[in-house]
């Protein structure tokens, strides 16, 4: 007998939705320590990505000139800002959390349906993440589902998925 692949991919699909929802929603302490991981990886990728501008710009001084540092400080800005989005939209849209979530246990889920986000909540969720930063974590501390302001404006949570319950 031939196992209907579609079939048994929807269903498994579906099995790890119902078990993303079981999960207990994480606690905003470790959210934190999670932000904080991720903020470390971003400072590492971006310092990085300075001292390679810092070097090109360096090497190529015999051309004298402030067009060319112009260029490579604009370049320097641009690649920045995409390897921030890439980091922070992308990897929770394809994997369902950051680097500093996976690593802690964490995972970014729908609220109602366990599945995951599409990548315009992702973008939306990044957003309000940024504008009310502060203000979400202080909202967060005191609901006992200890959820952001930016998940609830999303209609997103982020479960605890291994570790203690």
């Amino acid at each position: 007998m031939k196992l209907d692949q579609t079939a048994l991919k929807e269903t498994l699909d579906l099995a790890e939705q119902e078990h993303w929802l079981d999960c207990p929603n994480a606690n905003w302490a470790l959210r934190l320590a999670s932000s904080l991981l991720d903020c470390i990886f971003i400072y590492l990728a971006i310092h990085t990505l300075h001292k390679l501008v810092e070097t090109v710009s360096f090497h190529s001084s015999y051309l004298k000139g402030s067009t060319l540092s112009f260029l490579l400080g604009m370049a320097e800005i641009l690649l920045r800002g995409v390897f921030v989005f890439l980091y922070l939209i992308m990897s929770s849209n394809l994997w369902g959390a950051t680097l500093g979530k996976l690593l802690l246990g964490l995972r970014l889920v729908d609220e109602k349906t366990g599945g995951p986000l599409t990548m315009g909540r992702v973008c939306s969720r990044v957003f309000w993440g940024v504008c009310t930063n502060v203000f979400s974590i202080l909202v967060a501390i005191f609901r006992k589902d200890q959820r952001f302001l930016h998940d609830l404006l999303t209609e997103s949570v982020v479960k605890k998925t291994r570790g203690r319950h």
